[in-house]
């Protein structure tokens, strides 16, 4: 049995985000278009039938992007990332502090799961790295 085009998108080997479609996808993600606006407007611009991977597709392959952009450590990519988790999550905060060298110093972030849970419970969980850190 052969799957049509409808049913295509639907088989693994058939889902592919093709690189013109992730870079578009990318760059609206990173301007602060949340992922559901940035998929669905590319499936309306491209077309159904032209779109060869699903919103799920569409979601992970975001969220491994935006985790590279963590893994290259620089302050920027902390930056982008937050603006992207902000974009996705309009309760996300952060606030980012500097130092003299306008280097990273510290930064703090919450989601708005956590904010719930804190209005709800009034608990706070904080991890201190530099807690018997050898100078």
């Amino acid at each position: 049995m052969v799957a049509t085009s409808e049913e295509r998108i639907n088989l693994r080997s058939g889902r592919k985000i093709l690189k013109g479609h992730a870079d578009v996808l990318l760059s609206m993600v990173v301007a602060g278009v949340k992922q559901t606006n940035s998929y669905s407007f590319l499936r309306k611009e491209i077309g159904f039938d032209n779109i060869n991977f699903t919103k799920q597709d569409c979601h992970n392959f975001l969220r491994i992007e935006r985790d590279k952009l963590i893994e290259e450590g620089d302050t920027q990519s902390i930056i982008n990332f937050f603006k992207c988790m902000q974009a996705e999550d309009p309760m996300f905060f952060y606030s980012v502090q500097v130092d003299q060298n306008n280097r990273l110093a510290n930064f703090f972030w919450r989601d708005g799961r956590s904010k719930l849970d804190y209005d709800c419970f009034g608990d706070t969980l904080v991890f201190d790295t530099t807690y018997n850190k050898q100078v």
